[in-house]
């Protein structure tokens, strides 16, 4: 395992405080990957889309979700895997944050089946001899659900009639999931977003004007 190194001279700065103990966020390329690591017990997990993550707005996701968590890079042991973790660290290297980056550089030689090379290729024992110790901070964690059933109808992001607010969200942070309550919810979770940055956006009598306008 690797730590990275401290970061210096950020220019891209933190407004929140819910970082004190939060879960881990594990980086990893595919849909496959993720599915893996939920069945491992990891709660909350970002897939890259392989070299998307420079354009499928997973970097600016990263930086809001590393102000308020650590994050645990797991990506393939090969060429492109180790691009991406690049990518990924120098952006990360620039945001103000005190939270960790943590690589886990998986041994190629055991990541490997039907000539294919990859976290999914991995045995899902070996897998988690490699998580398990993060996984056991999780189970320790403080963090607390903040955006419960009953605050996700009081903001009107559920239902039949929360796709105007679901819009405003939308437009303020395109990264954010809104196709379903569910993905709505986890990426609020993950990001650690203010309930009250949250109501100022829904709030917004003016965002169709911006919208147009923009």
């Amino acid at each position: 395992y690797e730590w990275s190194k401290s970061r210096r001279n950020p220019i891209w700065k933190c407004e929140r405080i819910f970082w004190f103990m939060n879960k881990y966020l594990y980086v990893v390329e595919g849909k496959t990957d993720v599915a893996k690591l939920k069945n491992l017990g990891a709660e909350y997990v970002l897939k890259t889309d392989g070299f998307n993550v420079s354009s499928s707005g997973v970097l600016e996701f990263l930086k809001y979700c590393f102000c308020s968590r650590s994050i645990i890079l797991l990506l393939d042991p090969d060429g492109p895997g180790k691009q991406i973790k690049k990518i990924i660290i120098d952006t990360l290297n620039k945001v103000d944050s005190d939270n960790k980056i943590v690589e886990i550089n998986i041994d190629k030689k055991k990541a490997i089946a039907h000539h294919k090379v990859g976290v999914t290729q991995m045995n899902s024992k070996l897998l988690l001899s490699y998580i398990s110790p993060y996984l056991s901070e999780d189970q320790n964690s403080f963090e607390k659900e903040i955006y419960t059933s009953d605050l996700l109808e009081k903001m009107n992001l559920v239902g039949s009639k929360s796709k105007e607010n679901r819009e405003k969200i939308k437009r303020k942070m395109p990264f954010i999931s809104i196709s379903t309550a569910k993905s709505l919810k986890n990426d609020l979770e993950m990001l650690k977003i203010e309930p009250e940055k949250i109501w100022r956006i829904i709030n917004d009598k003016d965002w169709k004007n911006t919208k147009n306008n923009g």
